[in-house]
């Protein structure tokens, strides 16, 4: 059976919460990069769908909140959340991997050949 692709959701989402046009758009750019980055598979796409539009409404400042997007997708907040969470995951740029992992990238890559 194949899987739904979340950018199909977004729409019908983002028609029930009433969100600019603007927003929506960002919402399906966001899941454009993670889909590039391979960060949506294996997980409800309704609520891929739901924490992309969550995340383009506060970037854009169009105010809505966790329960009613969570609602207005027919997920839980909970679930929302964790794919929220996901989501800011697979976009960290690599510069944000932490600074431990950076560290360790200039110390291996100072080293001294053997």
């Amino acid at each position: 059976m194949p899987i739904d692709d979340p950018m199909k959701f977004v729409s019908g989402i983002a028609s029930k919460l009433h969100v600019r046009p603007t927003t929506e758009r960002h919402a399906v750019d966001i899941l454009r990069r993670a889909k590039e980055r391979k960060g949506l598979s294996g997980k409800d796409p309704r609520g891929i769908a739901a924490a992309a539009l969550y995340m383009a409404c506060i970037e854009m400042d169009d105010k809505k909140i966790q329960k009613d997007v969570a609602s207005a997708a027919g997920t839980t907040e909970v679930t929302l959340r964790n794919r929220l969470r996901g989501l800011e995951e697979t976009l960290r740029p690599a510069m944000e991997m932490g600074d431990e992992a950076i560290i360790n990238a200039t110390v291996h890559s100072e080293s001294p050949l053997p």
